[in-house]
């Protein structure tokens, strides 16, 4: 099995409907399907269950948050390598794994570009090249990150410990500390949903990623400020913030 796409709920049965629709419109024989429900209330079990057996793996339980249910997925998980497409998050396509599964996947992290929904049309972020300063100061989506299983689970999944930032700040170990590969495919891979806890949290989720990244690369930390207050005027840079700033009024 090439993929496991691994899905979180916590009552959003409507969100987790449109998810389940989108990741059963994949080419079936790439990927094993595992959902991961944390005890809803909202009918959500309902919802999973109307799929039947096109749902490999269901789960529905009480948890101790989102990377405690996303590690439970992991430990499940027969692919080689894991996708989260969480509730309420598609695909971009119903080609996408196929797309995927044709390329160059040489290394131990692919990321592609993420759609986002704003006012007026879409925005897609395409993944920059990945460095240490990409991975603090770029969005790196979990919905569009293609992750090695045997990855995830050298490095024990998530920091449960961590409440909004621990998908980024496994990034940031995998990439900076244990020098696994990452490489970026030019292929939208996602359509993200508005108002998850990263989103609704960036401020509080932020912090949490510059603490992790103090702590367990303090002897860098400092260059890396140092570089963004000087690498943000950047006329590549610039024009980045502009367009986003731009599209958070569409």
């Amino acid at each position: 099995m090439l993929f496991t796409v691994i899905t979180i709920n916590l009552n959003n049965a409507d969100g987790l409907r449109s998810t389940i629709e989108s990741v059963l419109a994949q080419e079936r024989s790439l990927f094993e399907y595992i959902v991961i429900d944390g005890a809803s209330t909202d009918g959500s079990i309902d919802v999973a269950k109307s799929y039947g057996d096109k749902i490999d793996c269901l789960i529905s339980e009480p948890d101790n948050g989102i990377y405690n249910a996303m590690n439970k997925g992991i430990a499940l998980a027969k692919g080689e390598y894991v996708i989260f497409m969480n509730s309420g998050d598609k695909f971009a396509s119903s080609d996408v794994l196929h797309e995927v599964s044709q390329s160059n996947m040489d290394a131990d992290v692919i990321i592609g570009a993420t759609k986002q929904k704003k006012r007026i049309g879409y925005l897609v972020e395409k993944p920059a090249r990945i460095t240490a300063y990409s991975l603090l100061y770029r969005f790196y989506g979990h919905q569009s990150t293609f992750t090695k299983t045997e990855v995830l689970r050298e490095l024990g999944g998530y920091d449960e410990d961590l409440k909004i930032a621990a998908d980024v700040c496994f990034l940031l170990k995998a990439l900076i500390k244990y020098n696994k590969t990452p490489k970026t495919i030019d292929l939208c891979v996602s359509d993200y949903a508005k108002g998850g806890v990263s989103e609704t949290s960036f401020r509080a989720g932020r912090l949490e990623f510059y603490g992790y990244f103090k702590k367990n690369f303090p002897n860098i930390y400092q260059d890396y400020v140092w570089a963004h207050k000087w690498l943000r005027f950047l006329p590549s840079n610039v024009l980045r913030v502009i367009k986003l700033r731009l599209a958070s009024f569409l």
